[in-house]
Formats: C-alpha cells, structure tokens, sequence
C-alpha cells in the first residue's frame, strides 16, 4: 500500500531540516513543562494562612465543640508548666508466670496514650503539653524506660497508705488512691492536670479541654460545709478557688451523643478523668477524707473519694466538662459523632464490636509506629493473646 501523500512530502530531504527544528521545540516545551509542574501546582496551592484563623487569646473561640477544626491548634500555645496531662500506672495484680511486659493491658494502654498524644498525626498535642506518667514502685524499670522512649516524663511515688485492704475485693484496686498524689503540687506543679486513666483512647487533638469553660476556677462554698464533714474541718486552711471538671457517668451504652445532664440530676462521675488545679489544700483534704471511711467508701476506692470530696452541694462541687470531650461505655454512635476521648477496657469483650476493633487498632497503630522507627517489635504475639485472658 502506498503511503499517503502527507508522509511522503513530510520525510523528502529537503524537509529533515525543518522537522529536526520542529522536533527540538517540542521537546523543550515539554521538558520545560515536566519540570515546572510541581512549582505550578506548589503555587496554585492554597497557603495554610488560608485554612487557618489565628486568634489572640482574648478573641479565640470556645473549644467546647466536637469541629476538628477547632480542636487543632487554634488555642495559643502554653508557656511550660501551665498545663500537664498525667497517667497513674500501678503494678500488674493479674500478671502471670510466664507473662511478658505484654500482657499487661494496662501498660500497653500507657503506651498507647503517649502515642496518641505526642506522636500520631492524627491526635497528637499541637501545642506543647507534657505527659506525665507516676509510676507505683513495682512498675519494673523497663517499663519505665519504654514509656521514656515513648516521650513521657516518669516519676515513681510512693503508695497512699489506707486501712480498706480488707475491704476492696479486686486486687488492683488496693492502690488506686495513690492517683490522688496526682493532685499534690509538690508532684504536679502544673495550673492544670487532665487526669487519665490507661484505659483510654483518643479520637481528635484534646488541647482544647484545657481552656473548656467549665474549668474557669469556682469559689470554694465554705457554706456549704456539713456538720459531719469533720475531714474538711480538719484542714487548717482552704484555696479560696478550685478547679474541678468532669463528666457524668452514664452507667451503661444506653445513652444518646452527647450525653447531656444540663440540670445537674447525676450526682455521680468516673473519676478516670478529671481536669483540675493541683492544691496542697484539696491533697490534704482526700488525705483526711481516706483516713475517715465511714464518710465515702462504697465499693469503688478512689471514685468514692473523689466524688465525696467533690459532692453536689459540698465545699468543692464538680463542674461538668463539655459533653463532646468524654464518654464511659462508648458506643459506635460516640465514634462517629467525634467524641474524643473513649473510656474502654477493649481488650475484654466489648459491647460493641465496632468500638473494641476501632480501639484494639491504635494498639496495632502504635506498634506499627514504633517497628516502622526502631526495626523491631516489642509485643510478643506468639505468646500474648489478642485481648489477653
């Protein structure tokens, strides 16, 4: 077949020329193009001053809102020491023979706090906040010095003496009242301490609870001291102001999000989380309160204390945090309406599988942070089970 009557014009001699000068031109644009692309695109970009609003402190919105994008670092950066977020990590009751460091949820749950909050994109602090986790002294200096690796500050405590051992039926409970060491300034010099537990996982950066409204200090409600409350009397001097904010307990999944109690009818909270104001005062108040149990003790050791010394119509009364920030028995519903923080003993059967698998993957998540940076695994998965036993 015959070529058609263009090619053959475009390949005679005398055209070579023209085509090689045709040819060259193109490749530049085309080089030129190739290479100016990601400048183009890096200038077509919008800048982050776009996305964000920078605030004077006096001018910064409420954080009291589950909108990520406030949660991220709109809240002006702490100078040191103005806030903390503290951890009470006790010795492992459950542990056996031939367990590893592994098999203690509660450590692992340590660990998985400090990844979330110092290191995961997705959670971490925006604004430079030190986790502190107090240690008991049977917490073995390995797992002390992981949490280190981790980016926790430690420091060991001695245990709060009391005289309920008899009374407390679960072995790991005997020494629940050393958190309260978390409220001694000498330990915690801190103008606020989120308090938490280890059995916690976040969803969302929580810098913003620190500036939550419920946290402004109260007056102290000297009025409102009871005849029998021979503990507070027992203090020679009292802070004129406190700050006391936490959540009440929903006692079971069935809840709607947000768990609303706008007029005050729980009288009870979880205390493994509370956002407060270190003070010799209040230490040495739940000293005296411990030394008295007839005045508190139920069955549940440090949330007894914690809710007598901060009782509705006492000197102290709790505040209420902002019902996004925290939940005990999360649901799916929590997750995805954004609450950012999950109280959850994940590793045991969960209610709802969707809650235990999406908390049972920051473990996987901070393990797979720490393979990717140190080249080894710390978890024996041979020996250890998934949810443990």
């Amino acid at each position: 077949m015959e070529a058609p009557s263009f090619v053959k014009t475009a390949w005679r001699p005398q055209n070579r020329r023209a085509f090689s000068l045709y040819f060259l031109a193109l490749s530049t644009a085309l080089a030129v193009f190739v290479f100016l692309l990601p400048s183009w695109k890096q200038l077509s970009r919008p800048t982050p001053s776009q996305h964000v609003i920078y605030y004077n402190s006096s001018e910064a919105p409420e954080l009291n809102t589950i909108d990520d994008s406030l949660a991220r670092p709109s809240a002006p950066s702490p100078p040191p020491k103005d806030y903390a977020i503290g951890i009470f990590l006790g010795a492992d009751h459950d542990k056996k023979e031939y367990d590893t460091d592994y098999a203690d949820w509660y450590f692992i749950g340590a660990r998985i706090l400090a990844y979330q909050l110092l290191h995961c994109p997705a959670t971490k602090l925006r604004t430079p906040i030190p986790l502190v986790i107090l240690v008991s002294k049977d917490v073995s200096e390995r797992k002390r010095q992981r949490l280190r690796e981790d980016g926790a500050i430690v420091t060991e405590v001695q245990h709060v003496p009391h005289n309920l051992s008899d009374k407390i039926t679960t072995p790991r409970w005997k020494e629940t009242f050393t958190k309260i060491r978390m409220f001694d300034p000498a330990i915690m010099p801190y103008k606020k301490v989120l308090m938490m537990d280890t059995d916690m996982v976040i969803t969302r950066p929580i810098d913003g609870i620190f500036h939550d409204k419920s946290s402004t200090p109260a007056k102290t409600q000297l009025d409102n001291v009871e005849q029998g409350d021979t503990a507070f009397t027992a203090v020679s001097e009292f802070s004129k102001e406190y700050v006391y904010s936490t959540s009440p307990e929903t006692m079971d999944y069935d809840h709607p999000f947000p768990f609303y109690d706008t007029e005050n009818k729980i009288p009870n909270f979880n205390s493994a989380l509370a956002l407060y104001t270190p003070s010799a005062s209040a230490f040495q108040y739940y000293l005296e309160i411990l030394a008295r149990p007839e005045l508190f003790f139920n069955a549940l050791p440090d949330q007894d204390l914690l809710n007598y010394a901060h009782r509705r119509g006492g000197p102290m009364p709790w505040n209420t945090l902002d019902p996004t920030w925290y939940i005990n028995w999360p649901t799916p519903a929590d997750i995805d309406g954004g609450m950012a923080i999950l109280h959850s003993k994940f590793w045991f059967d969960e209610h709802y599988r969707e809650v235990q698998e999406y908390c049972l993957s920051r473990r996987w998540e901070m393990e797979g942070y720490w393979m990717g940076r140190e080249g080894k695994s710390h978890a024996n998965y041979a020996t250890n089970n998934l949810l443990g036993d």
